[in-house]
């Protein structure tokens, strides 16, 4: 294995290493990679049979503090001392630098405590603004759905119905970003077309008719319309259950069991893209797959884990108990 300085020439190379190993959320194109690679003090990759395995950058000036800012090791390759050998080649033997940095991922704590790295009692941190970072994965979601022939054509099928407020959201959402995230050739075969949408006036004949004018428009298309704002009358009705009804149509997206799937995307007239996102997006582009206990059961939840087969259809997924 070598310890290198990373060359322009590796950058695709890289990018792709970081977007298998859960960090494609966060470097956005090879581009923006390639500026924040420019911008570092320092940034090293590991190499193996001529594979690019490991990647570490940090941030310094050299004298006197330094913050490590990546340290990633692709799965098959982690615990070989790789990860070790990029820091130790980053903060070397040097001891008038004050290294920082976060730990916030599963296991970085006790991976970091065995390199000298402690707790501070002192250390403060102002996060990057979570405005900011939404708008940057709406931007990423909006160009996958626009490079969707299939998607863009439902789109434009429910826009003619000129519902007052709708999406079409969950499961043809959520794979089309795990498909694209995971770099597959085949996208995952649309099961259900999922059109939610709310109006407080109509009467429950009205999603039936809706799946009517759907279905004559595009046929090949398994659609299911479901009118928000009629949700509290369906838990009474199929499962006993009373609810409180909805006050809006996010506020009904914001109800589905997983929070990466509680997502949802809109065609506007003038032909641009909105999301409807009440719980972000770092879920759907983190690989995350999270209990969202506001209506679903934990049963449900794992009910559709299992069902869904999400950990073998998209194997990077972190996939979380209930």
């Amino acid at each position: 294995m070598q310890i290198r300085s990373a060359a322009a020439s590796d950058l695709e190379a890289v990018h792709k290493l970081l977007s298998a190993n859960g960090w494609a959320h966060r470097i956005a194109d090879a581009e923006y990679l390639g500026q924040l690679i420019s911008a570092s003090h320092t940034a090293v990759i590991a190499v193996a049979d001529g594979e690019v395995v490991g990647f570490a950058r940090a941030i310094s000036d050299g004298l006197s503090n330094g913050y490590l800012s990546m340290v990633v090791v692709a799965e098959p390759f982690r615990r070989r001392g790789i990860g070790q050998a990029l820091v130790q080649h980053i903060v070397g033997s040097e001891t008038s630098i004050t290294w920082v940095l976060r730990a916030g991922r599963p296991g970085a704590a006790e991976f970091f405590a065995k390199l000298g790295f402690r707790t501070s009692s002192v250390a403060m941190e102002r996060s990057r603004g979570q405005q900011h970072q939404q708008t940057h994965l709406e931007r990423k979601l909006t160009a996958m759905v626009a490079a969707s022939d299939p998607l863009m054509a439902a789109l434009h099928a429910v826009r003619s119905l000129e519902l007052p407020s709708w999406c079409i959201g969950a499961g043809v959402i959520r794979s089309l970003v795990w498909d694209t995230l995971h770099g597959f050739d085949h996208r995952s075969a649309v099961e259900d077309m999922d059109v939610v949408y709310f109006d407080a006036n109509a009467g429950p004949e009205h999603d039936a008719y809706l799946e009517e004018q759907l279905r004559s428009a595009m046929p090949n298309l398994c659609w299911e319309v479901t009118n928000q704002a009629g949700v509290h009358r369906w838990f009474a009705d199929a499962l006993g259950q009373v609810v409180a009804p909805l006050a809006s149509l996010e506020e009904g997206v914001a109800t589905w069991p997983e929070f990466a799937t509680c997502v949802g995307v809109y065609l506007n007239g003038d032909g641009t893209l909105g999301v409807v996102a009440p719980h972000g997006l770092d879920d759907l582009f983190g690989l995350r797959v999270r209990h969202n206990p506001q209506r679903a059961s934990a049963a449900t939840y794992r009910e559709r884990v299992q069902a869904k087969r999400f950990a073998e259809r998209w194997p990077r997924l972190s996939i979380e108990a209930a």
